[in-house]
């Protein structure tokens, strides 16, 4: 009786080891494949983003070339938006950086619809917002 007994205990033992490990295991590839996504998202942005530095080179005069570059501007807001869905649920504490640089990205595209170039303070904000979500997602993604 007892040793049926003691192996009724090992095999729940074992059953409720092999349980646990089987969540640790789906928590690490859960966190893995979040940080990928993460990290595609910092990629992305960063590519996408450089139109908006790409416009500070043109001067109050230059309406149609900054007007040329709404199209590619507007690729990188989308891009941006569709990102800010994607960090909400997957790395919420970046949200806040990401919706900054959504807005500071719409403020350019703005201003270049209307011949204005981001010079000075306007390039400073974007890069400020910029340089603010990159740094939250580097901070977020765990190395394995």
């Amino acid at each position: 009786m007892s040793a049926l007994l003691g192996a009724a205990i090992g095999g729940a033992s074992a059953l409720v080891s092999a349980s646990f490990s089987d969540t640790r295991k789906q928590r690490a590839d859960d966190l893995r494949q979040c940080d990928s996504k993460l990290i595609e998202i910092y990629i992305e942005i960063n590519a996408a983003t450089l139109i908006f530095y790409n416009t500070w080179q043109f001067n109050e005069g230059d309406l149609n070339h900054l007007r040329k570059q709404l199209p590619e501007m507007e690729n990188a807001v989308d891009l941006i938006a569709n990102s800010v869905a994607v960090i909400e649920v997957i790395a919420p504490p970046c949200e806040e950086a990401c919706r900054y640089l959504l807005e500071r990205a719409k403020a350019s595209m703005r201003d270049a619809d209307n011949g204005i170039p981001m010079h000075d303070e306007r390039l400073r904000s974007f890069q400020v917002a910029h340089a603010g979500l990159i740094e939250s997602i580097r901070q977020r993604i765990r190395v394995s």
